[in-house]
């Protein structure tokens, strides 16, 4: 038993029923440190071996898979089989488009420990591999770049077969600002007043007109300190 993205590495503790023609359960095996398993003498006759548990932090291969031994084979029949390792992924997107977002940082824990901070990618992705069987949370330590963090507790688990349930996919709305000009003396709003925004450098970052309600709203600005002015 090896694992599918490295052959070289043999995988521990996948347990395997080997059943008879008639369904009947004859031997039942565990994989060593490196991942061998080898049955107790069996006749000739037809038989199914099936993985019933799968090493920790890899998906279970159920296939049952059918040996015949008959006088044509060797003493010892050697099976190859793989594993794929358990994969979690999180995603992150903008909850008005829909488009993938990289950047933000999130910090997964298991049960009993903290386990590391991860990046999503181009995709708005963090893949998580060879996870073992229990109940991880994550939370969003750092917002991409325009987008407000999210301080909520996410949670998904892990099944024995390598299934998961819970939440991996999560949104982000992007930083919204709204300005508003109105009539000091009439109480009424402003529409067409040209606003300038610029950031703590002095570079303009926005330049917008506000609407029939006197209001002009900026999006996707980052983290930090703004001023703005009328420019007409």
């Amino acid at each position: 038993k090896t694992d599918s993205r490295d052959n070289s590495r043999g995988l521990s503790r996948a347990v395997f029923d080997i059943k008879d023609a008639y369904g009947k359960t004859v031997d039942t095996i565990t994989t060593d440190s490196s991942g061998f398993a080898t049955s107790g003498l069996l006749p000739m006759g037809t038989y199914t071996l099936t993985e019933v548990t799968a090493p920790a932090g890899f998906v279970l291969e159920n296939s049952p898979v059918t040996v015949e031994i008959d006088d044509t084979r060797s003493d010892l029949v050697s099976i190859k089989l793989e594993n794929d390792p358990v994969r979690v992924t999180l995603t992150k997107s903008d909850s008005e488009t829909g488009k993938p977002l990289s950047g933000a940082i999130f910090s997964v824990s298991g049960e009993t420990k903290s386990l590391a901070s991860y990046e999503t990618n181009n995709k708005g992705e963090i893949n998580l591999f060879g996870l073992s069987a229990g109940d991880y949370t994550f939370e969003e330590i750092t917002a991409p770049e325009g987008y407000q963090l999210s301080f909520d507790n996410y949670s998904f688990t892990v099944y024995e077969d390598g299934s998961v349930t819970g939440t991996t996919e999560i949104q982000n709305p992007p930083t919204k600002v709204t300005l508003t000009k109105f009539d000091l003396v009439n109480d009424i709003p402003l529409e067409g007043a040209e606003i300038i925004v610029q950031d703590e450098s002095g570079k303009i970052v926005f330049i917008g007109n506000t609407d029939e309600n006197g209001e002009v709203t900026i999006t996707h600005l980052p983290t930090g300190i703004y001023t703005f002015f009328e420019s007409q």
